[in-house]
């Protein structure tokens, strides 16, 4: 029986020895399979992000381009998505050299001020506008005296403009933040009000002011 027993066991040896290059090999040709897929897959979610980042780009170029359509090519300033087209100084308020960006995401809004996509710009006509953090750098708007001037430098002139009023309204009404306007305006505008114990901000406050002095195109 012993004899029988050590055989069994020597043949059962010997499969296994044969078995397992074979299946040394299935397990290699697998882990091989699986990295390639892993592989693909992640470089075409790469891929996937970066047409997309680049077909937003392409996108938030041509909205800008659209806006300054109007103006002559040769000598209006080609203005980028995100980048800063102007500083800002209002008569009386502490902040200076506020900077300004084309859009108004919550990114751009920790750097400056921002102007929506649809805005008109300086010397376009129409409405100019600008919004920012009422904690931060339009916190002053509330205390901003009637015919206080505003300054602008843009990156292709300076503007001049003067405050006409203080104008409160709902946070939901367009009319103020309209560009459509007979004549230039700049509307600066954010949350109000300034101190209201951490409750929601539902209505804005806007400077109001018309242009005195810059080049109209």
């Amino acid at each position: 029986m012993a004899i029988k027993d050590n055989k069994k066991k020597s043949s059962a040896k010997s499969i296994a020895f044969l078995i397992l290059p074979y299946l040394s090999a299935i397990i290699a040709a697998i882990l091989v399979a699986v990295f390639l897929f892993t592989y693909v897959t992640s470089m075409s979610i790469v891929q996937l992000a970066v047409n997309k980042a680049q077909k937003t780009d392409n996108t938030t170029e041509h909205l800008a381009s659209q806006i300054i359509k109007d103006a002559s090519d040769e000598q209006f300033a080609k203005i980028k998505y995100e980048s800063q087209w102007a500083t800002v100084n209002v008569e009386g308020w502490e902040n200076k050299n506020i900077p300004v960006y084309l859009g108004n995401t919550n990114y751009i809004l920790t750097y400056g001020a921002g102007t929506p996509m649809y805005s008109k710009f300086c010397g376009q006509g129409g409405r100019v506008i600008m919004d920012a953090h009422v904690t931060t750098y339009f916190n002053e708007i509330e205390k901003t005296e009637v015919g206080a001037k505003v300054y602008v430098n843009t990156v292709y002139g300076n503007y001049v403009y003067k405050v006409d009023k203080l104008q409160i309204f709902d946070q939901y009404d367009s009319t103020y933040i309209n560009p459509s306007y007979d004549s230039e305006q700049l509307v600066m505008y954010t949350c109000y009000p300034y101190d209201n114990n951490y409750r929601p901000r539902v209505q804005r406050i806007a400077l109001i002011c018309t242009m005195v002095e810059g080049k109209v195109w």
